[in-house]
């Protein structure tokens, strides 16, 4: 949060897939920032379910982790 913290711009967290999508089918979000370091199956489940909702479709995902990821996890990620 610290990262895009700024004047004019309101953050929201989920901490769950399933808060994830109820928030996301409820209000509507400029963009996604997804932090693939926590509960990594999760992340990816929650991108697949994006990609399949057609009201999700537009909005922007950002991917953020901590580390370099593996040339494996970026394959992955590209797909959706």
């Amino acid at each position: 949060l610290e990262l895009v913290a700024n004047e004019g711009i309101e953050t929201t967290r989920a901490f769950t897939k399933k808060d994830a999508l109820r928030q996301l089918h409820t209000t509507p979000y400029d963009c996604i920032i997804l932090d693939v370091d926590t509960e990594q199956a999760s992340c990816l489940k929650l991108l697949e379910e994006l990609r399949e909702a057609e009201d999700l479709l537009r909005v922007p995902v950002i991917i953020y982790a901590e580390r370099d990821l593996t040339a494996a996890e970026e394959d992955l990620l590209n797909v959706y």
